[in-house]
This record gives structure tokens, sequence and C-alpha cells, in this order.
């Protein structure tokens, strides 16, 4: 037998027990803790067939998605199998990444930024004791109380429209770079590449020729500045930097920045490559299970297909 068959048994039997809406509201009734219980009237609970987990990952977990209404809102219950012979040490780690998921799908699918409630729930049926953390922050380590105090609280914004340029002089390397970002975008050029230059007078007298290149380089690409009013104030200003070297590293960052647009370009086409022909493989694999008498919900339980997804491939096939 093939290691994807071991799998199936699992899957289907699993996915096809819990879309059974008796079925469900007992389980979540027995097993939901309270405050959650209270929070959920259980009969806006749906099966939803989805899945999000990877193909790989398939002989050892089975994933089960239920919308729901949490206090009137738009959320989901998550409820993930382990069905290895061992429990998996990093499962906080990928019950995160699969409620993150389902966000984002939220998100596309209503169209609104407001995020859904998500509950993940792990069942476990292997036969060794389960004995790793559920706690996402113990696998930090010593790091655990840090990793609390970081990791859901607001994210730091430094708004550099907030800071004034005095302040942002007080330091010269940093402050010279946030400096030239927070005013690249000034009507009146002339005025701010000699403000610049000025900042530049400390790196220069420090050795400092690559980072100026790098900070007049992004000046020259981003902004409209003329090329004769641009040199004059830069030879005025900055002794250490000639024509020829400054027009030519600009042209290098300019072409540094077309080749790394290239080559990003090129991954993007070849990852947009490999997903069509996963999704062609899918539908391969999906049309074949037609022949073989399969119905659509055993179909998408097995290809990780949607409902919508295999109808259409169904309804094509016959024209």
């Amino acid at each position: 037998m093939a290691n994807n068959d071991i799998a199936h048994p699992h899957d289907r039997f699993f996915k096809s027990v819990m879309s059974d809406p008796k079925t469900t509201k007992e389980f979540f009734e027995q097993h939901l803790p309270a405050n959650i219980r209270s929070s959920i009237n259980l009969d806006t609970i749906n099966y939803k067939n989805e899945s999000y987990i990877d193909n790989e990952l398939r002989l050892q977990l089975v994933d089960v998605v239920y919308s729901a209404e949490f206090d009137g809102k738009a959320g989901y219950l998550y409820l993930l199998v382990e069905h290895q012979s061992s429990p998996h040490e990093l499962m906080p780690l990928r019950i995160l990444k699969y409620m993150v998921a389902i966000m984002e799908d939220h998100i596309k699918k209503t169209g609104t930024n407001i995020l859904p409630i998500v509950y993940p729930m792990i069942l476990y049926s292997g036969w060794k004791n389960y004995n790793y953390s559920t706690d996402l922050f113990d696998l930090f380590g010593e790091n655990k109380e840090l990793a609390q105090d970081i990791f859901w609280r607001p994210y730091q914004l430094i708004d550099l429209s907030k800071i004034s340029d005095d302040k942002l002089a007080n330091t010269i390397w940093f402050g010279t770079a946030a400096y030239v970002m927070k005013h690249v975008f000034e009507k009146d050029l002339k005025a701010y590449i000699k403000n610049v230059v000025e900042l530049l007078k400390p790196i220069d007298k420090l050795g400092g020729v690559d980072y100026i290149c790098k900070v007049l380089s992004y000046v020259v690409e981003v902004t409209e500045i003329e090329r004769e009013v641009f040199v004059d104030t830069i030879k005025a200003g900055l002794a250490t930097i000639s024509e020829d070297k400054l027009m030519t590293l600009a042209e290098q960052w300019k072409q540094e920045g077309r080749q790394e647009g290239e080559q990003s370009g090129l991954q993007k086409g070849m990852e947009k490559g490999m997903e069509k022909g996963k999704a062609e493989a899918l539908k391969s694999v999906a049309m074949k299970l037609f022949g073989q008498g399969m119905t659509i919900t055993q179909i998408a339980s097995l290809t990780g297909l949607s409902v919508r997804e295999i109808e259409q491939l169904k309804s094509s096939s016959t024209h």
C-alpha cells in the first residue's frame, strides 16, 4: 500500500463523522471551554470543506474547519487531528501558521479588514503520551518571558514625520539616512540636497565614502533633481567625492536595483509555474477519481480541492 493511501482512511473517516451536525454539536458542547462555549451560538457552527495542511503532512495530520459566530461576529473553530504515533514538538507553531492562513482567507473572501476569532483545538490519537507543551511561548526556551512581552503587543511604530530634524541630527549614521528618507519627496530639491550634504560632512571626515555614495545614489534614483545642480552641490560640500566617482556609483546603484528586480520577477515566475503545475496535477487526480465512482466530497477530502473547484471541473469535462 502506498504511503498516501495510509492517510486516506484517517482523513475520510474523521471528516465524514465530523461533518455531521449531530456529532459536531456534541463534540463542541463537551470539549469547548466554558468561556468560549458561552460566546458561541452552537447552532451557527457550520462545517467548511477546507484544509490548511501541506500535502507532505497529510500522513500525520487531518484538519477540519468550522465557521461560527462569536458573540454575533464571524469566527472559526479549527480542529486539527494528530494521528501519527507520537506528538510533534513544534505543533504550536504549526497551529499559529494555520490560524493566520484562516484569517487571511477570511479577509480575501469577505473583503473586510476585521479579523475573525479563530479558536484552535488538537485531537490526538497517537499511542505515545502527549508530553509536549501546547503553549507557543514554551518554544522560545529561556526567552519565553521576553517573547510574551513582545509577541501579542502592538508593534513599535517609528514615525519619521513625528521626529524633528534636530533630533535626527543627534545621530550621525542613522539620523542621516532617516532625514534622507523623510524629505526625499520635498519640492525644493536644491535646498534638500544642501541639507543632505551638511549631514554627510561628518561622515565624510570619518571616511564613510561608501555610505555617502549609497545615500547620494538613492537621491539620484528617487528624485528628479537636475544633474548640474546635484553635482555642483556635492562638489562644493564634499571634497572626497569626485564627479566621475559619484555618477559611476549612482549608475551602479541603479543597476543593482534593476538586477534585484529581475531576480525577484524570475523567482515569482518560477513559484507561479510550480503552483500551476501542482494544481493541474490535482485536477488530473480528481478526474481519475470521478472515473472510479467517488463522490465530490470524497474527492475534495483526498485532493484538498474545494467542492466548488471539483464541481466546475466535472461540469467542464461533460461539455
